[in-house]
């Protein structure tokens, strides 16, 4: 396994995973009307491509014999103010097929390497029982104060912070 920063060329197998990876995740969670129109769209690679590229962001990808199998988005947090940590994950997903190999872990512990072990915050939505017992698993806290709402489509789902010191 190895952790590496991803490159542009990345862009559409991370789309990939992130599709799959809402598909799974989300799947009763967010309306399936909604997760239907959530596809691996040249739009969507782009965007991938062009977090890939900002040098604000730490964008990690995981490969298993030099096939890309999950990723990490990161960033120091100037988007949430209420939110008092430096560093937040804005997203971490790994390719279902590859999950509960150490992944994830890896991506998580690179992160927080290459911001110096400085506490970092990440949200989790509500329900998604999976994400949830592997951050409080790896010594996530839960911290309901820093919780949000998100909507999708016409259904608000609540997410829930996670900080990791």
């Amino acid at each position: 396994m190895i952790i590496r920063k991803a490159k542009s060329e990345d862009a559409r197998r991370v789309a990939e995973i992130n599709v799959i990876g809402w598909h799974t995740a989300y799947k009763g969670l967010i309306p399936d009307d909604f997760l239907e129109k959530w596809q691996v769209t040249d739009r969507r690679v782009e965007r991938f491509r062009e977090k890939i590229e900002d040098p604000k962001n730490t964008f990690l990808v995981v490969e298993e014999k030099g096939y890309v199998v999950g990723y990490l988005d990161g960033f120091k947090n100037v988007e949430e103010p209420q939110i008092p940590y430096e560093y937040v994950v804005q997203s971490l997903y790994i390719d279902p097929d590859f999950q509960r190999h150490g992944a994830g872990t890896a991506l998580l512990k690179a992160f927080q390497q290459s911001i110096g072990g400085k506490p970092f915050f990440l949200h989790a939505l509500k329900g998604n029982e999976q994400a949830m017992n592997f951050y409080t698993k790896l010594k996530g806290k839960r911290s309901p104060e820093y919780d949000l709402d998100r909507t999708w489509g016409n259904v608000t789902r609540r997410i829930e912070a996670f900080v990791f010191v």
